[in-house]
């Protein structure tokens, strides 16, 4: 039965014993039974492609004549065979092509290479490579549309083989065939083939991919860089380390693995990192070096360098992003700020610091010991102590309440005392006070800046900026008025208490002011004692 309404219109007729003349060549088809739906009659049940029982002579050749235009809508009852599927991808670069689904590509690094899979039979299945050449390479690419001038059969691609059915075998195409199905072939299923002779093309140019430009991320810390590459193709750790080869070496920069990442950390204190500065931040640099991996002593891969940079605000209030020069390989880039603290001392040692969180208890007029602190391992860097100030603890107390100890590095108490103990740690004393209104807990306030430890400009000189003839030279970066890294004491409690004002606060003497003060008023007393004496002694005679 061969019924094709898809020759839309008034069918007139169809016709048998080759009655528009006898064809040539092979008989593919034989007992064919459509529904009439199918789009392509290679989906109608019938025998095994080239499988007949018809005269070899043509005489028994099918004909049929339509009328009307060919209708190319979907019919509205569907098939019960299956059908091809609709290709996935769709692939092909000619313009007004159809991409036929009686075929595809699978298992390729891209759409236009892979293993050829044909549709018939309700399935799809593999095409054996025996005389399968360019020519048939040229006929599967034209039915994915793609230009044909990059057509090619392949071997030994490491495309994996497939598996099921193999449909066609023995394809002698010329080349020029709109359908494989089109060429000689040993008929649909008859072949003596395995699928590892499955026919692999590509319909596109060959290009060779380079390894991926490396991208890890850069986290920050307060003392090293912490780089991380996602493990992918022959990435491993012993192809990372810092790019200058002797500390490389050295195993200054440690490495750990997962099955997903790979870590390498390299301090901010050696191991060749680079600091350096701008107008508003301090910037450490160096650079990791990956290797390319080598086979039987040949290397496709490329090497890089890829240049790594941690970026520091010097003041809390740079918000602006660090903009680094472009590279070959762009260099990745990690934030931080930097962590100072305001720690209280038991001692003007300086050498052990009250517990964090433990208020420190004084008697009033004992001297507060005090430091400002830079976090680091990095002797580079230097902390600059721009102003201290103490304020109330008990937040009921105005807000507008306070007493300026240091302002624009200058000392406003006349008590206090700075001791530079290195560049990272910059500490004063004052003597104890209280707020008037027995306001006895008090917390200590410092706005800071950071610098590089050469810096010659007035902003990274730690002397009283208004000091005549101690302003130093201005170089780029000067005066930069941002706001401050600030950091604030534990409580400081004082527990006793006198009448004696000073400046809006209360102080009470040392004991070596208090001691002067009693021999100066024992002095006037023993005085007045004989003056009196002496004027008796006077009136007696």
């Amino acid at each position: 039965m061969l019924t094709l309404s898809h020759c839309s219109g008034l069918l007139v007729n169809t016709f048998t014993q080759s009655h528009f003349g006898r064809g040539s060549g092979p008989i593919v088809f034989d007992n064919l039974n459509c529904d009439g739906d199918e789009s392509s009659i290679n989906l109608c049940r019938s025998n095994t492609l080239g499988v007949h029982d018809c005269n070899v002579n043509h005489t028994e050749d099918a004909g049929i004549r339509c009328n009307g235009a060919i209708v190319t809508t979907s019919p509205t009852t569907p098939a019960q065979v299956a059908t091809a599927p609709i290709n996935v991808i769709q692939p092909g670069t000619l313009q007004n092509c159809n991409v036929s689904n009686l075929v595809r590509l699978v298992n390729g690094t891209a759409p236009n290479i892979g293993r050829v899979e044909v549709f018939t039979n309700g399935a799809f299945g593999t095409v054996c490579d025996d005389q399968f050449d360019a020519n048939e390479a040229r006929v599967i690419c034209r039915m994915l549309c793609y230009n044909t001038d990059n057509a090619r059969a392949l071997l030994g691609s490491g495309i994996p083989d497939g598996t099921g059915n193999i449909w066609l075998d023995g394809l002698q195409c010329s080349g020029n065939e709109a359908s494989i199905f089109d060429c000689p072939h040993r008929g649909i299923g008859v072949h003596d083939c395995n699928h590892n002779e499955d026919a692999k093309v590509t319909c596109g140019e060959i290009v060779a991919t380079a390894s991926p430009v490396p991208a890890p991320s850069v986290q920050c810390t307060q003392t090293h860089f912490n780089v991380n590459f996602q493990t992918q193709g022959s990435l491993t750790a012993d192809r990372l380390n810092v790019a200058n080869p002797t500390l490389a070496a050295s195993g200054c920069a440690t490495k750990q693995s997962t099955p997903t990442v790979i870590s390498i950390t390299v301090p901010y204190n050696g191991c060749g990192t680079v600091l350096r500065s701008n107008a508003t931040h301090i910037i450490y640099t160096n650079s990791i070096y990956q290797n390319a991996s080598v086979t039987n002593n040949i290397i496709r891969e490329n090497e890089y360098t890829i240049p790594i940079l941690c970026v520091f605000p010097r003041s809390a209030s740079v918000t602006n992003d660090f903009r680094a020069t472009a590279r070959t390989v762009p260099p990745q880039i990690g934030t931080q700020t930097f962590t100072l603290a305001l720690y209280f001392y038991e001692n003007n040692t300086f050498s052990n610091p009250v517990p964090p969180g433990t208020p420190l208890r004084l008697r009033l007029g004992q001297y507060v010991n005090a430091a400002v602190v830079l976090i680091t391992d990095d002797p580079r860097v230097k902390v600059i102590v721009r102003s201290c100030t103490a304020r109330p603890a008990n937040e009921t107390v105005s807000s507008t309440l306070q007493y300026n100890l240091i302002t624009n590095k200058c000392r406003q108490d006349p008590t206090l005392t700075f001791y530079p103990l290195n560049d990272t740690v910059l500490a004063f004393t004052f003597q104890s006070f209280r707020f008037f209104g027995n306001i006895s807990e008090v917390y200590l306030e410092c706005d800071t800046f950071v610098c590089q430890t050469d810096e010659k400009s007035a902003d990274c000189d730690r002397t009283c900026t208004t000091l005549s003839g101690r302003r130093r030279r201005h170089i780029s970066g000067d005066n930069i008025h941002h706001q401050a890294y600030q950091v604030t004491s534990d409580v400081l409690i004082i527990e006793e208490r006198s009448n004696l004002q000073n400046s809006g606060i209360v102080r009470q003497k040392t004991n070596r002011q208090a001691s002067k003060a009693t021999n100066i008023l024992f002095f006037l007393n023993t005085h007045m004692y004989l003056m009196v004496m002496f004027y008796a002694g006077i009136n007696h005679l």
